[in-house]
């Protein structure tokens, strides 16, 4: 089941904004956090300074892509 609720139905435009200034507020405080902050800052640090890859696991890699995983079957 999944249930849909639409907040400015019942509280108005302005929930959004109302919202926004409630997770700042809190974000503010110090320890506080929202789900997904840690991956998005994961994701920002990825995308400025690259992933490092172990130099065993980038050999498996690149044996399977010039020869096939031994997980698929033939």
């Amino acid at each position: 089941m999944i249930l849909a609720i639409d907040p400015s139905a019942s509280m108005g435009g302005g929930f959004v904004g109302r919202i926004e200034t409630e997770l700042q507020a809190l974000t503010s405080l110090p320890g506080v956090r929202l789900p997904g902050d840690r991956r998005l800052a994961n994701r920002a640090h990825a995308d400025r300074h690259g992933v490092q890859v172990p130099d065993e696991l980038m050999a498996l890699l690149w044996s399977y892509s010039e020869h096939g995983s031994p997980a698929v079957a033939d």
